[in-house]
C-alpha cells in the first residue's frame, strides 16, 4: 500500500491528525482505521501513540531502543519484544500486505522507518494549523494532540486511553467551566460510573495528590472543570462546591 496522505504533525505547533491512505484513513485524533468501504476499526492507545511517534519523524529510521525509551519508558539495557510486536500490529493496520511492508519497512540492523515523500510512494501531507498545545497544570501538561500527559521539556510521561482522552477535550473545550456529568456521559458514550472511573484515572495521572484535588475539580451533584489555577483543597473548596451546586439546583 502507498501512502495518499498525512493530514492534520509537527511544523511549529501544528500536528498531523490523519495518515491517508490508498484504501484507508488513519485517523490519529480518534484512535480508529476507516476503510473505503466503510469498515471502522478502533486503534488502541498504544498503537496510535506509535503511529503519531513514526509520523513525527517520517523518513528517519528509529531503532527499537528508541521506540522501547520514548514509548514504553525502557532502560537502555532492558531487552523487550514490545516494540517487534507493536510494529506487527501496525502493519496489520497499515499494510495491503503485512509480510510485504512497503510503508512501515524494516531497516535491517538499524530499526523501522515510515516511507513518506519519495517519488513512488507519494505522500500529501496536510497540517491542522489550529491544533492546541499542551496545557499544563502545575508541573504536568495535557497534551490532547499525543493523547498523552508531559513534562515541561515536552516529553510524555503518561498516556491517555481513549476514554481519558475524550474526557480531558470536553473539559478543555469548557475552558474552565463546570462540564455536567450527564454531558460528559454522552460525550463518552456511557454512564456517570464511566465519567468517575475516567476521572479517578486522571487525577492519578495530574494532581501531586489525587485525593486533594486542585486542577480537575469536582461540583456536587453537577459534573466537572479544570482549572489551570490552582485551588486549595480542603474544607473552603467542599463549600464551595456545596455552594454552586445549591445555586445551579435553585436557578
Amino acid at each position: 500500500m502507498f501512502l495518499a496522505g498525512v493530514r492534520g504533525l509537527a511544523v511549529a505547533r501544528q500536528r498531523v491528525m490523519e495518515l491517508v491512505l490508498v484504501d484507508r484513513t488513519i485517523d490519529l485524533r480518534f484512535f480508529e482505521v476507516r476503510h473505503l468501504d466503510g469498515r471502522r476499526v478502533r486503534l488502541s492507545t498504544r498503537e496510535s501513540q506509535v503511529l503519531r511517534y513514526f509520523v513525527e519523524h517520517r523518513g528517519r529510521t528509529i531503532s527499537r531502543d528508541e521506540l522501547g525509551k520514548i514509548v514504553w519508558r525502557h532502560a537502555p539495557e532492558v531487552l523487550s519484544r514490545a516494540p517487534d510486536v507493536m510494529i506487527a500490529r501496525l502493519r496489520r493496520r497499515l499494510e495491503i500486505d503485512p509480510a510485504d511492508p512497503r510503508v512501515l519497512v524494516t531497516i535491517f540492523g538499524e530499526g523501522y522507518v515510515l516511507l513518506a515523500d519519495e517519488a513512488d510512494r507519494p505522500i500529501t501531507l496536510a497540517f491542522c494549523s489550529t491544533a492546541r498545545p499542551a496545557v499544563y497544570f502545575g508541573e504536568v501538561g495535557v497534551d490532547p494532540g499525543r493523547a498523552a500527559f508531559v513534562d515541561r521539556s515536552g516529553a510524555i510521561t503518561a498516556s491517555m486511553t481513549a476514554t481519558e482522552l475524550e474526557l480531558v477535550r470536553a473539559l478543555l473545550e469548557a475552558d474552565g467551566a463546570i462540564v455536567e456529568r450527564d454531558v460528559l456521559a454522552r460525550r463518552l458514550g456511557g454512564c456517570w460510573r464511566m465519567v468517575s472511573d475516567a476521572v479517578y484515572r486522571l487525577r492519578r495521572k495530574l494532581e501531586r495528590v489525587p485525593s486533594a484535588p486542585r486542577h480537575l475539580l469536582g461540583v456536587r451533584g453537577i459534573g466537572y472543570r479544570l482549572s489551570s489555577t490552582e485551588v486549595n483543597a480542603g474544607a473552603s473548596f467542599t463549600t464551595s462546591e456545596e455552594r454552586l451546586g445549591n445555586e445551579r439546583r435553585s436557578a
